[in-house]
């Protein structure tokens, strides 16, 4: 019995190693740890060379991105050249699986990021067609806020304010 239960630890540890050996050693290290904390996950997430994030890669070859809108104010109505400014909030869904790290056990149930983290990430390319002019409100910093959650899951909010040329009869 004692020798079957030797054969039974070795073959669990061997099915261990076998499972973490493509594990950068970080990760190894915050698996033995316990709970990892927000830098350290983001740390294995953007800097880590074994993973090589890259920002200007599709995170998969197809990638859904939700989009929610809503008018804050429009104002700056000119009927002479048919322009108008407005301000939006703009929420942006999409799943990144290169950000995800719920295998690090986070500490927390997602990490919270500002415009600097977000340089550094992949992100939509959202544009608003007939637009003359467009930018981020940024009194007193850029407003923008990004949460990721373990699983990649990806949720961005900003604050947008556009100059706006509205479609010409014909």
């Amino acid at each position: 019995m004692l020798s079957t239960l030797f054969l039974l630890l070795y073959a669990t540890r061997e099915t261990v190693n076998a499972l973490t050996a493509d594990i950068s050693p970080t990760v190894s290290y915050l698996l033995e740890r316990g709970c990892a904390n927000d830098t350290e996950i983001i740390d294995h997430l953007l800097f880590d060379r074994a993973l090589y994030y890259n920002k200007h890669k599709l995170p998969s070859p197809q990638v859904d991105v939700r989009i929610e809108m809503w008018v804050q104010e429009v104002s700056s109505v000119s009927e002479l050249t048919q322009d108008f400014e407005i301000d939006l909030y703009m929420n942006e869904y999409w799943t990144d699986p290169g950000l995800a790290y719920d295998i690090l056990n986070p500490c927390q149930g997602n990490l919270s990021f500002d415009w600097a983290v977000m340089q550094n990430i992949w992100t939509p390319n959202t544009c608003f067609i007939n637009s003359k002019k467009a930018q981020l409100h940024s009194s007193p910093f850029t407003n923008v806020f990004l949460m990721v959650f373990p699983n990649g899951r990806c949720f961005s909010k900003k604050l947008e304010k556009e100059k706006k040329k509205t479609l010409e009869k014909e």
